[in-house]
């Protein structure tokens, strides 16, 4: 039986992160940091003709994994976990991705005001140790939708949190851990997952691989 001790992260989100780390302190896991090709993650990132919300998110995230995958190969790294997971925000059946400049994130919060959201995470976690069977069925992958409901949001606020809070690698213009909380209405779902990673989910599928 092989003892798995180490995990790596197919992900440049600070956010991601920061909560894989936690998790990796509560289960005794190594984490490191997978620097994947930019030009790669970017091009997997455009959106597809006719392609939904829910099946977008899922299609990158495993796409990111497979991506770690191969950069583990690639650099013949030692062997471990990858986890790979993508987050957007759906508005009216429409992706809201990172706004491409300052005007474009405002408009997004103004549109989000006085209305409810959906903010869709989708994880993967690749296990190379599962060799006997096919690759596809190395791959696990857990997807979780919440809503968020934000009160009227001032047009006043709104310019002067886009100037100070860098809203340009946030999917839709915002992060809910900044001063934007201070207009959520209500939450339903996971709150970690909106961050990036669903951290209770996570937990459970991690401690039944490496157990």
């Amino acid at each position: 039986m092989t003892l798995i001790k180490s995990i790596y992260l197919a992900s440049k989100s600070p956010r991601r992160r920061m909560q894989l780390s936690q998790i990796c302190d509560f289960l005794k896991l190594d984490l490191s940091i997978l620097e994947t090709n930019q030009n790669h993650c970017e091009n997997l990132e455009r959106q597809q003709k006719n392609e939904q919300a829910d099946a977008y998110v899922k299609r990158v995230a495993r796409q990111k994994a497979d991506l770690g995958r191969m950069t583990v190969k690639d650099l013949k790294l030692n062997p471990g976990l990858i986890l790979a997971g993508d987050t957007i925000v759906k508005f009216k059946n429409c992706i809201l991705q990172k706004p491409k400049d300052h005007l474009a994130a405002h408009q997004m919060i103004k549109n989000l005001s006085n209305n409810s959201h959906s903010v869709i995470t989708s994880i993967v976690l690749f296990n190379p140790y599962l060799k006997k069977k096919s690759l596809a069925k190395q791959f696990t992958q857990l997807t979780i939708s919440s809503t968020v409901e934000f009160a009227n949001i001032p047009d006043s606020w709104i310019k002067k949190y886009v100037a100070a809070d860098n809203p340009l690698d946030k999917c839709g213009g915002y992060s809910i851990q900044s001063d934007i909380i201070m207009f959520v209405k209500r939450i339903e779902g996971s709150y970690s997952s909106i961050l990036g990673l669903p951290m209770a989910e996570t937990i459970n599928l991690l401690e039944k691989v490496i157990n």
